[in-house]
């Protein structure tokens, strides 16, 4: 049958043989393929659908129709019922999200469960992710209205939340490692949580950020079946994504002070010219201003 027949004919008589199984999963393999291929080729619709009736006309059916891409798609989201939209802004629940990213987590790494034997794998995971906020300003401006609020947002800023995956294990033999993110750097696993028309200050950064703290703490573990038994995550949040120099650089010299000579030499552009740069051999007066 090989030597009649080519690779990308066989793979798809098993897509459509795995579907009419009622094989689902393994059937959508192609359409995550071409998923991947779209937005690692940054590709638009109507790029991937020259692509495909090329291949259509070379008899070849290797590429799924453009309405299976679109439903891969739809299930790299969270369910609609968990989004919220406004005019100023979107925002998603933080235990919706979590919850379809470790299913999605789980489905990737469903071979890799399947190895496991019994005593390599308890029923019980933890996720942990890091998560922090930051803002934008300068944005392009537009004589739009917003009829929610009190009249003063603008589109000049944007305020983002989100949170980024990093490793997926065993609770009971911690050794066990499901999935660990390769790029914790990467905004290729960045997931977001809230993004606002909102201008990043301190009093609005405490806010949302208490806001995704009281969220935290109302937390419960996601219960899923894979494999024939129960299996529980935990989810550990970590505040790292965080701009600590934008921050440290809106303190006032008098603060400023209170930090070490390297720690001020790095917030320092280079540009600012030596009689505007805080001093530190005069104690005396920071003395001063302290009393």
């Amino acid at each position: 049958m090989r030597k009649e027949h080519t690779v990308q004919e066989l793979a798809y008589a098993t897509q459509m043989s795995l579907r009419a199984q009622g094989n689902l999963l393994a059937s959508n393999v192609i359409s995550n393929e071409a998923l991947s291929l779209v937005v690692e080729g940054k590709m638009s619709k109507s790029q991937y659908q020259l692509i495909r009736s090329v291949s259509v006309q070379k008899n070849c059916k290797l590429y799924p129709p453009y309405k299976c891409v679109l439903d891969a798609k739809k299930k790299c989201y969270p369910k609609k019922s968990e989004i919220s939209v406004t005019e100023s802004g979107a925002t998603v629940r933080l235990q919706a999200l979590l919850n379809h990213t470790a299913e999605r987590l789980l489905i990737v790494q469903s071979d890799v469960i399947k190895s496991l034997s019994e005593n390599e794998i308890g029923i019980n995971l933890e996720l942990i992710c890091k998560w922090g906020c930051d803002g934008t300003s300068g944005q392009s401006t537009y004589k739009q209205k917003f009829s929610d609020g009190d009249g003063n947002k603008t589109d000049a800023n944007i305020f983002f939340i989100s949170l980024v995956p990093l490793q997926m294990f065993d609770r009971v033999n911690a050794h066990v490692i499901i999935w660990k993110n390769a790029r914790p750097s990467s905004p290729r696993f960045c997931r977001p949580i809230k993004i606002q028309f909102l201008h990043e200050t301190a009093k609005a950064t405490r806010v949302e950020v208490d806001c995704i703290k009281e969220q935290e703490r109302n937390l419960v573990p996601f219960q899923t079946i894979m494999g024939g038994k129960e299996v529980n995550i935990d989810f550990k949040l970590v505040l790292t994504m965080i701009d600590v120099i934008s921050s440290l650089r809106k303190l006032p010299p008098k603060k400023l002070r209170s930090l070490s000579v390297y720690a001020v030499e790095l917030l320092i552009p280079p540009s600012v010219p030596e009689s505007s740069q805080i001093s530190f051999n005069n104690t005396s007066d920071a003395s001063d201003d302290d009393d």
